[in-house]
């Protein structure tokens, strides 16, 4: 999964490098390319307000993505590589279905293909359970931060080349 600049901040900084020269191009060129790691420093700060983190992978796994795409164009933003990462960020729904142990793993009771779960107070172990499916509200864990990193971004190159437009 991927997420990258919001239309409407892309459509501005393309029209920001247009309107300059070529040491103002160099200087924005070098501050785009440092956004998408201020985007994984905001995501990974923003992260635990919006998702409960117990393993950290999702976190974790939040990239950095920079490509040059033309003269004076960039793909920026971040990237997951967690199958689950895009239901988190948009929302969505999970159909039923089973979840089951993996096996050979040890649990925290000593045997081998447990999941381990708490359910009114008291600890269980399963082999196999069945999740009822439900909807997953979206977090925009990835969205949030590359709009407000870009945002900030955006005004500082254009108060430090002194364009207005």
């Amino acid at each position: 999964m991927s997420v990258t600049t919001l239309d409407k901040l892309g459509h501005d900084l393309n029209a920001l490098v247009k309107g300059v020269g070529k040491s103002a191009k160099r200087a924005i060129a070098k501050q785009v390319a440092e956004l998408p790691f201020k985007f994984r420093a905001e995501a990974t700060a923003f992260f635990p307000k919006v998702m409960k983190v117990r393993t950290g992978n999702l976190r974790n796994s939040i990239s950095p993505v920079s490509q040059r795409t033309g003269a004076s164009a960039w793909t920026i933003g971040l990237s997951s590589d967690k199958e689950y990462a895009a239901i988190q960020e948009y929302g969505g729904h999970i159909p039923p279905h089973g979840i089951s142990a993996k096996p050979g793993r040890i649990g925290r009771d000593g045997r081998p293909g447990r999941l381990k779960f708490v359910i009114g107070g008291e600890t269980l172990y399963r082999r196999r359970v069945h999740h009822p499916g439900g909807y997953i509200k979206p977090k925009r864990f990835l969205r949030h931060p590359i709009q407000k990193e870009a945002e900030k971004a955006l005004a500082q190159m254009r108060k430090e080349i002194g364009f207005d437009g």
